[in-house]
């Protein structure tokens, strides 16, 4: 269903902060002090930050499915048909009704989604598989990512309506 911007956005993070590095995971057993930052994750963090995106797609991938149905069932009511034969202005009950039943249907799937609460229980769960110093190395990303995006998108914006 296109590109995903929700919370698989903090699994691209991870990635990218960790480089990706999955052989210098595998040799946890060096004596020493280690700081274990996001460039030493462990492979059982791996999996378990794997386990946690697969579930988080699949309840992504739920609400998309039902949403999208919602969408079909839209053009199945008798709203276009309706709208057809009526006049700029004009109300219609049959339509009003068809719309209020279609709002009802998208409150419900909106209330569903605020359930799953998938941005933040992915996050929570992240920081309780990071140690304190990787979640901290994370958030501190996250946040220079988002402020740098930030910026980008007003300068964007101030490009924009130079032209």
């Amino acid at each position: 269903m296109g590109r995903r911007c929700g919370p698989s956005i903090f699994i691209r993070l991870i990635d990218a902060l960790s480089g990706s590095k999955v052989g210098s995971y595998l040799d946890e057993d060096k004596p020493g002090p280690r700081s274990r930052g996001l460039n030493e994750l462990s492979t059982n963090q791996i999996n378990s930050i794997t386990s946690l995106q697969i579930r988080t797609v699949q309840k992504e991938d739920e609400l998309s499915t039902k949403l999208a149905s919602l969408q079909e069932e839209m053009a199945h009511l008798p709203i276009p048909i309706i709208a057809k034969e009526i006049r700029q202005g004009e109300y219609s009950q049959d339509v009003g009704e068809a719309l209020n039943e279609h709002a009802t249907c998208m409150v419900s799937l909106l209330e569903e989604a605020d359930k799953y609460n998938l941005r933040l229980d992915m996050l929570k769960e992240l920081i309780r598989l990071l140690t304190p110093i990787q979640a901290v190395d994370f958030l501190a990303a996250a946040k220079k990512l988002y402020l740098c995006l930030r910026a980008w998108g007003r300068r964007r914006k101030q490009h924009n309506e130079g032209k």
